[in-house]
């Protein structure tokens, strides 16, 4: 069942993604990458499965975007074919790119969701359980200056009696 379940997750996560990227791919870097880092901290399960996932939705998200640009963005062939097929060329190489740097997003969002399991337990508890130790009081030598402990009789700097 939990297995079941994370696979419904990361499947929740590739779609919405795809969505996502879809939108956001026309900022420059900073939009697949944000994409990334949402697909991979809603999946969680560790950097690999986080760049797959984001890998996988940035795929997505480009198919929706060519799937927009034929059906709907591109005037009709004719005296603007050359400016077409260069403009698709130029698509094709940016959103290659977003989707390598969508996993790398992915991978570190994942990594930030799991950023407590990379953090031994016992460390969390003794940190939570610290408690402060009362410092040792000094007395100032009259003669020298010299700091010497609370309980010390003479002055260790010159030997004098403390009083």
């Amino acid at each position: 069942m939990a297995d079941a379940k994370g696979m419904l997750r990361s499947a929740a996560a590739v779609l919405a993604g795809g969505i996502i990227y879809s939108a956001l791919t026309w900022v420059p870097l900073v939009g697949p990458f944000a994409t990334g880092v949402l697909v991979g901290w809603w999946t969680g399960g560790g950097f690999l499965k986080g760049l797959r996932n984001a890998a996988y939705a940035a795929s997505l998200g480009s198919i929706i975007v060519f799937y927009m640009i034929a059906a709907y963005g591109l005037p009709p062939a004719g005296t603007q074919a050359p400016i077409n097929l260069v403009f698709l060329w130029m698509l094709l190489i940016w959103n290659v790119t977003s989707i390598i740097v969508a996993g790398a997003g992915g991978g570190i969002g994942a990594l930030s969701r799991d950023v407590r399991t990379l953090i031994p337990t016992n460390l969390m508890e003794s940190l939570s359980q610290h408690k402060p130790r009362k410092g040792v009081e000094y007395r100032i030598c009259p003669s020298c200056g010299q700091g010497n402990v609370e309980s010390a009789k003479t002055c260790i700097g010159c030997a004098k009696p403390l009083k």
